[in-house]
């Protein structure tokens, strides 16, 4: 086990020395956009799990987007880690991350409650991470969030409505009618803001442009 830790303080070490040649700062902490000391970007992901493949879908859908958008940020807590077994931490599965993908190499942020963030458009894949970032409270950003059929529905409508009525919250996406009904009949939040879309990456990504658009993103021709 030390030899494994010793490994990782190398290997970190190392990245972080590349970041500083670079220009890029310490990007396993906070990485500053400007004069401001915001993490600037169009989109921005919450996540507590990536880049970790815990969740097969999310590793492809988020990697899918990596490829695709241009200023993103990736910004991931580790605290699904705590649920599996798993002998590295987050920091530690990042590194190994970029030093697979070294063209995301500032793509990738640890979550530091004092990092601001100046985007366009936020994302969160789980309600649960709207929650745990506190999108639209702590974290003023517009955001769209994926909403499962069953998540918190029947337990938590309060806490539903009280991210979902915020008007940081852009677009809620769900994948059935029924959902969009429960949510518009229970008050939850507005039927204006629910998005029915099927869970298809290439739909997702399409979703995506549409409202980085009317955020005012430029699509490069």
């Amino acid at each position: 086990m030390r030899v494994e830790k010793k490994s990782y303080s190398a290997r970190h070490r190392i990245v972080n020395a590349v970041t500083k040649i670079l220009g890029f700062g310490k990007i396993f902490r906070k990485t500053d956009h400007g004069d401001d000391n915001k993490n600037r970007c169009e989109l921005l992901i919450f996540d507590d799990a990536f880049p970790h493949p815990i969740s097969g879908s999310r590793y492809e859908e988020f990697c899918a987007y990596l490829n695709h958008f241009g200023p993103l940020l990736i910004v991931t807590s580790g605290a699904a880690l705590r649920g599996v077994e798993e002998s590295r931490n987050i920091t530690e599965v990042v590194i190994d991350f970029i030093s697979e993908n070294p063209k995301f190499l500032t793509k990738v942020l640890i979550f530091d409650k004092k990092a601001q963030y100046d985007a366009k458009l936020a994302y969160a894949a789980r309600f649960e991470n709207v929650v745990d970032f506190d999108l639209g409270y702590s974290v003023k950003v517009p955001f769209i969030v994926n909403l499962s059929s069953d998540e918190r529905l029947d337990d938590e409508p309060a806490l539903l409505r009280k991210y979902l009525s915020t008007p940081y919250c852009r677009k809620v996406i769900i994948t059935d009618a029924a959902t969009r009904d429960r949510l518009v009949a229970q008050q939850i939040c507005p039927a204006e803001k629910v998005e029915l879309c099927d869970i298809s990456i290439s739909s997702r990504m399409t979703f995506m442009e549409q409202e980085l658009e009317k955020a005012g993103v430029v699509k490069n021709l």
